[in-house]
């Protein structure tokens, strides 16, 4: 209800967030007299809140997690895209071997190997 009020009347809305910024000045200073008072944990709440050097860091590597975003693609990727393309390979083959009945199935078999072989020193499949 206090929600819709505040949406609903302006001075209300005021009023209210008058009264929180009351309450927190009155929290602040109460760890403020706590840390001088000798609480250390209030001392360190206090600086974290205060300055920004005695807060939490977080110090994000980006060519770093580039580069396992890339790992796990490949990871994940590579086979789904061996699927594909064998698929591709062996429809065209199939294909040929009915226009041409000399293809055997020696000669599949064979071109299905090279899919996987070196080329150049990478594979044909996720370098």
């Amino acid at each position: 209800m206090a929600y819709r009020w505040q949406r609903e009347d302006p001075d209300f809305a005021e009023q209210r967030d008058e009264a929180h910024e009351n309450a927190v000045d009155v929290v602040e200073s109460t760890i403020y007299q706590q840390a001088v008072g000798g609480n250390t944990l209030a001392a360190f709440f206090y600086l974290k809140a205060r300055r920004p050097i005695y807060r939490d860091r977080l110090n994000i590597d980006i060519a770093q997690v580039k580069s396992e975003i890339e790992e796990r693609m490949a990871e994940y990727l590579c086979p789904v895209l061996r699927f594909y393309v064998r698929r591709k390979f062996i429809r065209r083959i199939v294909s040929s071997a009915r226009e041409s009945p000399s293809v055997s199935h020696l000669t599949v078999l064979e071109s299905l190997r090279t899919l996987d072989q070196p080329h150049g020193g990478k594979s044909h499949f996720c370098e």
